[in-house]
């Protein structure tokens, strides 16, 4: 996704969101999805309109996924040992 960001639409990024544990909070005018245990994740935004996500905006949503997906890793790192 994150080498080509075009015509992803919010049902992808919200697939991959709760996969990662984030559940739907009703904080913020957008939709907005948080983790608060295992590891602490930070919130994440988004947007809640129909159709394809701009370019710029869903790699920041990426970009923040996949920093949700780096703190997995430390926090089973730290389990494991």
């Amino acid at each position: 996704l994150r080498k080509s960001p075009q015509g992803i639409k919010r049902s992808k990024l919200e697939a991959i969101a709760k996969q990662l544990g984030l559940s739907m909070s009703n904080i913020g005018h957008e939709p907005t999805y948080i983790k608060t245990t295992d590891p602490k994740l930070r919130p994440l935004t988004i947007p809640g309109h129909a159709g394809d996500i701009k370019v710029g905006t869903a790699r920041c949503i990426i970009d923040q996924l996949l920093s949700c997906v780096d703190e997995w890793e430390i926090h089973l790192n730290e389990q494991s040992e």
